[in-house]
């Protein structure tokens, strides 16, 4: 089956503020989270459900080498991206 994905407003912001301190940490990182980040979600799209659901409905994958996860939730043929979340936040502030 064939999905789209679909990044919430909060996935956006998740997504630049990283790239950018990643940047701002050595340049080229923010690119290296990108590839990462692309790979996770190719094996996100390839098989939706191999990721566990850590609360219902919502998936989480993780990327490697960076300590973030893709919070996620499958609806019929499209993967919507809630957060991507640094694993070093507090928890309950994971969307919900």
């Amino acid at each position: 089956m064939n999905y789209k994905l679909v990044f919430k407003s909060r996935a956006e912001e998740d997504l630049s503020h990283a790239i950018t301190w990643y940047e701002d940490q050595q340049p080229g990182l923010g690119r290296v989270f990108m590839v990462e980040l692309e790979k996770c979600l190719r094996y996100i799209l390839k098989n939706p459900q191999q990721y566990p659901s850590k609360r219902e409905p919502y998936r989480e994958a993780f990327i490697k080498r960076f300590p973030f996860v893709i919070i996620y939730e499958v609806i019929e043929k499209e993967i919507i991206i809630y957060s991507v979340f640094n694993t070093y936040r507090n928890p309950d502030k994971k969307p919900r």
